[in-house]
């Protein structure tokens, strides 16, 4: 892996692998979690307009100029990062490395553009309220925080997107899209030219000294708390969680495990219990979320009404750790390395997560992630459990 960073501020990351694609992504250190109330959503709003045109191309000329060969481009948002990239066959890597440097650089944000986009994140919003998958986590994040920002949805509510004028987007832009404040990645099968391009490409866009906001951290749970929400669903839809610490914690680590052990794939205890073992839910499992400012693990069941009584029982059971052996951490182990390496064996997969790893703290800790999940021990996780999975927890219930 190779680092360097601009004059301006901007931080480039290289990491070059045995690959025929080659993924050029931009992180930019900012998500809903940075927004007035004014503005909910506007961060992920931004991210459909940066495809919308440049003073060089249309939409259809973005779009053309990846998909035309094969390509992929598209982009994320969440609480506290946004995401876009483009993945091609490493020969066409001038041509986005040349879109990408264009849209940061010469974007126009028309009005045109901004209301009809402003159409399709509405019905975006309608999808994500009529899907009770969806929804739930909504409505789940949104219960656990009081003070911190992640009860705000990301992709923003009706009455805030219908407000968002155009030069509240430009300003976010001009305010945050800044060389300082987000970094490059490339990953694949890239030449030896390929850094002094992007050092062209970029070093010529102009620093902004940025504001951070002040975010209020909420790590503890003082009571328990339940919310049931009454829709016209099939049958319920079931979370049980707890906050617990961010990404950069040392706790983090024991975390992703107790997450494997209790909640990834068929043979965890989880999925073991309520699937397998007597068949109340077809989906059955757990989240994590560790963030810079704030993190939880929740675990989840979709079932019959009358099985939700037991499927909360089994999951308040679980998280108690009880009878934990040894082989269950080993095979957690190689659960976590198994998924870890093999997801990153894309170079897009690759960029995110180097992305993740340079936001948190260094893209250089990816190199050490997996051994220090092998260095954590069963007193670990025993004590980590204890810790974070009292009686206080975080319930929602969606039922019809």
């Amino acid at each position: 892996m190779k680092k360097l960073v601009l004059p301006n501020g901007m931080n480039i990351i290289l990491e070059k692998t045995k690959s025929n694609s080659i993924t050029l992504g931009v992180c930019v250190k900012t998500g809903s979690n940075n927004e007035d109330d004014s503005v909910r959503g506007i961060s992920h709003f931004l991210e459909h307009m940066i495809f919308e045109g440049t003073k060089n191309r249309t939409v259809q000329e973005i779009v053309n100029e990846i998909e035309g060969v094969g390509g992929e481009f598209n982009a994320f948002t969440d609480h506290e990062i946004t995401f876009f990239y483009a993945r091609v066959l490493s020969k066409f890597f001038n041509r986005v490395l040349d879109v990408i440097s264009d849209i940061l650089k010469n974007s126009t944000f028309d009005e045109k553009a901004i209301e009809k986009e402003r159409k399709v994140v509405l019905e975006e919003i309608n999808l994500r309220y009529d899907d009770p998958k969806a929804y739930q986590w909504l409505l789940f994040e949104k219960t656990l925080y009081k003070n911190h920002p992640t009860k705000y949805p990301v992709i923003g509510t009706k009455e805030s997107l219908e407000k968002i004028k155009r030069k509240e987007i430009v300003g976010y832009f001009e305010k945050y899209y800044t060389p300082n404040n987000m970094f490059v990645i490339v990953t694949g099968n890239f030449n030896s030219n390929t850094e002094n391009k992007l050092k062209k490409e970029f070093v010529t866009l102009k620093p902004k000294k940025i504001e951070n906001k002040n975010i209020i951290e909420e790590f503890t749970q003082d009571i328990s708390e339940q919310v049931k929400e009454k829709k016209e669903i099939s049958h319920s839809y079931l979370i049980i969680g707890f906050k617990t610490v961010n990404k950069t914690h040392e706790d983090s680590y024991a975390l992703e495990l107790i997450c494997a052990i209790l909640g990834f794939g068929q043979c965890s205890r989880i999925y073991n219990e309520i699937r397998i073992k007597r068949g109340l839910s077809y989906d059955a499992g757990i989240n994590i979320d560790l963030n810079k400012t704030f993190g939880y693990i929740a675990a989840y069941a979709s079932t019959e009404n009358k099985n939700v009584d037991l499927c909360r029982s089994i999951i308040l059971k679980e998280f108690k750790l009880e009878n934990l052996t040894d082989k269950e951490i080993e095979d957690a182990k190689n659960i976590i390395e198994g998924n870890f390496l093999l997801r990153n064996e894309d170079t897009r997969e690759l960029a995110f997560t180097l992305g993740r790893f340079q936001f948190f703290n260094d893209a250089k800790d990816f190199k050490n992630y997996i051994k220090n999940i092998r260095k954590i021990t069963k007193n670990d996780i025993l004590r980590v459990s204890k810790r974070y999975f009292t009686g206080k927890y975080t319930e929602v219930l969606l039922y019809n």
